[in-house]
């Protein structure tokens, strides 16, 4: 369990050094969870929920990351609860990267 836990702190680690992203809340257990907020919508909450409700659903089609459906004071967030002892820093760089590169991909009206 101790593995999980570290993995998440790392994803924290790594939401809070994006300039696009927001770490939620501190890692609980094994569980993260943030939100892809690019400055392009800050002045906009409701399009950032939109697009992290679509960058978890394109994470599921790709077939790399399940991400649960959360919401958090009712803003839609990502939720990323690590559980196999398989999970390496390369899966948790790549989730991120995922993450910012479907984002981006959304903000500028292209797909993924």
């Amino acid at each position: 369990m101790l593995h999980n836990h570290e993995c998440a702190v790392y994803l924290a680690r790594l939401v809070d050094q994006a300039p696009d992203m927001e770490l939620i809340c501190e890692p609980d257990l094994s569980i993260c969870v943030f939100r892809y907020n690019p400055p392009e919508l800050l002045s906009d909450p409701v399009g950032v929920d939109g697009i992290n409700a679509r960058i978890r659903d394109r994470l599921q089609d790709e077939g790399n990351f399940f991400l649960s459906a959360t919401t958090i004071q009712d803003r839609a967030v990502l939720r990323i609860c690590i559980v196999s002892h398989t999970t390496r820093a390369r899966h948790i760089e790549q989730s991120v990267l995922s993450v910012r590169r479907i984002g981006r991909s959304l903000l500028a009206g292209v797909s993924t």
